[in-house]
């Protein structure tokens, strides 16, 4: 599954399949289910998170508020005062200005609104596994059954499709980032496929957004 949504997938942390351990370790609640119904909360960066984990801002959220503005407001005089009458020339033009300015905002929204491809953090110290990644169980204090692992290598050497891959670890989210993976500092997530942080969209280019936020761009300038 998607790293940032699924109930499995690859762990960047120790190489083993995500499970619900690394959402049980913040809640305490079990079952898959709880997984499923709010994966968000393996992500405890700056994001805005709405309506059970469906809306995520990012934490530039204002801008893209400014951006709507900045886009519909030009639109909003052409149509009030040059739309009438191009309409009597031809009504080709206000129709086509009217399709695009709908599909960039459509774009602009949805790219603002939708994880751009988080990777969850794993806790510095897991809840109860005996092969946690960074937390290893101690027998000699039975009041401290969990004490910290020594720091992790800087870097991992993994093998895909038959090539060598070095793989980053995050100190922040505790886990060896995946290829293309970036730490945003304006979000404090990892995000996948990291392409950077658009402060006019308000949130970071992603694995998940990246053709909303390219169409957007495309008929934005068609509109201009």
């Amino acid at each position: 599954g998607h790293y940032g949504r699924g109930t499995f997938g690859v762990c960047f942390a120790c190489g083993s399949t995500i499970v619900t351990e690394i959402v049980n370790s913040y809640t305490g609640l079990r079952g898959s289910w709880f997984l499923m119904r709010n994966w968000w909360v393996g992500f405890p960066g700056k994001n805005v998170i709405l309506c059970g984990g469906r809306i995520m801002f990012g934490p530039d959220w204002k801008t893209y508020l400014v951006s709507v503005g900045l886009t519909v407001i030009p639109i909003g005089v052409f149509f009030a005062f040059s739309a009438p009458f191009l309409w009597t020339v031809t009504p080709a033009i206000p129709i086509i200005t009217a399709i695009l300015l709908i599909i960039a905002m459509g774009s602009l929204t949805v790219a603002a609104t939708i994880d751009p491809g988080i990777i969850p953090r794993v806790p510095k110290i897991q809840s109860e596994s005996d092969n946690a990644p960074f937390g290893q169980l101690s027998t000699q204090d039975p009041l401290a059954p969990y004490a910290p692992a020594p720091k992790p290598p800087a870097t991992q050497d993994i093998v895909l499709d038959g090539a060598v891959v070095r793989m980053k670890y995050c100190e922040t989210c505790n886990i060896y980032r995946p290829p293309r993976a970036s730490h945003c500092s304006s979000c404090d997530n990892c995000v996948e496929r990291f392409d950077h942080h658009c402060p006019w969209v308000g949130t970071c280019i992603g694995a998940r957004h990246y053709r909303y936020f390219y169409l957007f761009v495309l008929f934005t300038s068609l509109l201009s």
